[in-house]
C-alpha cells in the first residue's frame, strides 16, 4: 500500500491499536464459546432481529466502501480499491438475501427457494476472504494509479462488484434447482455436515494469515481487516 497519513487506511497502526484488535478477537472468541454449547438449542422468535441486522451490516460494509474510494481518491492504492469493491459486493450480497427470507419483507420469498437463503449466507462469508486475499495478491504490487485514472477506477470497480452480484443472485435464484442442499427447513446442520462452514472458516484464516504475512499490519486497516476474518 502507497502509505499516507493522511488517511485511514495510511494511518500506522500503534502497539496501543494492536492491543485493542487482540482484546476484540478473545472477546469474540469468548462469546462464541460461551454460546457454543445452546447452538442447537431453540431460541425466543424475535422477527425483527434478522432485517436489522442485516440492513445495519449491509450498510457498514456500503459505508466502508466509501470511505475507501476516498482513501483511493488520495492515495491511488489499487488495493484500496479491492477492498472497496469488496464491500460493495458483501453489502448487497446482504440486501439480496432479506429477498430470499420468508415473512421478512413479505409473506413468502420475493426471490429464490428454500436454499437460496443459505446460499447466500454461503456466499457472503466467502466475500471477505476473497476479497482480503486478491487484497494481499494488490499489496505486492504495491502500484498506484496516476490522478487522471483515479476518477474512473471507482467506477470500474463498482461495475465489476455489480457483475459479480449479479451472477451470484442468478446463480442462488435461476440455478436454484441445482444448488446443493445446506438445509432443510429450519435444520442447518448439513452446512456442516456437507463441509462448507468449516471450509469457508478455514478460508477465513487463512487469508488473515496471508494478510499478516504480506503486510505485518503496518496499517491500522490491514490491522482490523485481519481481525474482521478471525
Amino acid at each position: 500500500m502507497i502509505l499516507s497519513p493522511t488517511t485511514l487506511a495510511g494511518a500506522a497502526a500503534t502497539q496501543q491499536d494492536k492491543y485493542r484488535a487482540l482484546l476484540f478477537c478473545l472477546m469474540i472468541g469468548s462469546v462464541t464459546a460461551l454460546f457454543l454449547p445452546f447452538a442447537t438449542a431453540p431460541w425466543v422468535s424475535v422477527p425483527s432481529f434478522v432485517p436489522v441486522y442485516q440492513v445495519v451490516t449491509a450498510l457498514s460494509y456500503l459505508l466502508a466502501s466509501w470511505l475507501l474510494f476516498k482513501d483511493y481518491a488520495h492515495s491511488g492504492s489499487r488495493s484500496l480499491l479491492v477492498l472497496a469493491g469488496g464491500c460493495v459486493w458483501t453489502g448487497l450480497i446482504l440486501l439480496a438475501q432479506l429477498l430470499t427470507i420468508p415473512g421478512v419483507l413479505a409473506l413468502g420469498r420475493l426471490v429464490g427457494g428454500d436454499q437460496s437463503t443459505i446460499h447466500l449466507w454461503m456466499w457472503w462469508h466467502l466475500g471477505p476472504p476473497v476479497y482480503a486475499g486478491l487484497y494481499t495478491l494488490a499489496e505486492r504490487r504495491a502500484e498506484a494509479d496516476a490522478p487522471d485514472m483515479r476518477i474512473w477506477a471507482p467506477v470500474w470497480t463498482i461495475a465489476c462488484a455489480l457483475v459479480a452480484f449479479f451472477s451470484v443472485l442468478a446463480l442462488v435464484t435461476v440455478g436454484h434447482p441445482w444448488l446443493v442442499k445446506l438445509n432443510a427447513g429450519p435444520d442447518f446442520s448439513l452446512i456442516v455436515s456437507t463441509s462448507v462452514g468449516p471450509a469457508v472458516t478455514l478460508l477465513s484464516a487463512l487469508a488473515a494469515a496471508l494478510v499478516w504475512r504480506q503486510t505485518k499490519c503496518k496499517t491500522v486497516l490491514q490491522l482490523w481487516l485481519v481481525a474482521s476474518l478471525v
